[in-house]
C-alpha cells in the first residue's frame, strides 16, 4: 500500500486531480445506481460531463487510468459504473465516447450483461470482458 501511495505521489498533479475526481464520481454513481433509476443517473452524469475543457487538455489515457485506479478503491465499481464515469469525465475534458451495453448467454454461466466504453480508437474501459457479448441498440440514440 505504501508503494502505491508513493507511486501516486510521482504522478503529475493533473493526473492526481483526475484520480480524485474519478473516485468521488465513482462513489456517487455507484450509490446513485442503487437508489435511483438509470435514466436519472445518466442525466446527472450528462450534466456533469458538459464540456469544460479543450480536446487534448487532458489525454484520454489519463482519464482511463484514473477511472481504473479509482475503481480499485470504490466497492462495487461495476463495469457500468466505470463506463458511465469515464464517459462523463472524458466529455468534461472534451473527448467523445460511446457507451456500449452487451448481453451474452452461456449454458454454464447463464445470462450475463456487460458495459464498456469506446471511442474511434477502440475500447477504452471494459475491454477485458467485451468479447463474446452481443451489443444492444443504443438505449437513447447516442
Amino acid at each position: 500500500m505504501i508503494r502505491r501511495i508513493t507511486r501516486l505521489g510521482r504522478r503529475p498533479a493533473a493526473e492526481q486531480a483526475m484520480l480524485a475526481r474519478a473516485v468521488v464520481l465513482l462513489l456517487l454513481t455507484r450509490v446513485s445506481l442503487w437508489v435511483r433509476p438509470f435514466a436519472a443517473v445518466r442525466t446527472a452524469l450528462d450534466r456533469y460531463g458538459r464540456r469544460q475543457g479543450r480536446v487534448g487538455q487532458v489525454p484520454v489515457h489519463a482519464v482511463v487510468w484514473a477511472v481504473n485506479a479509482g475503481s480499485a478503491v470504490v466497492p462495487g465499481s461495476t463495469c457500468l459504473t466505470r463506463a458511465l464515469v469515464a464517459q462523463a469525465l472524458l466529455r468534461n475534458v472534451g473527448h467523445d465516447s460511446q457507451l456500449r451495453l452487451g448481453v451474452a448467454s452461456d449454458v454454464s454461466r447463464g445470462f450475463e450483461a456487460h458495459a464498456w466504453l469506446e471511442d474511434g480508437a477502440g475500447i477504452l474501459i471494459g475491454a477485458e470482458s467485451a468479447a463474446g457479448f452481443t451489443v444492444l441498440p443504443d438505449i437513447d440514440g447516442r
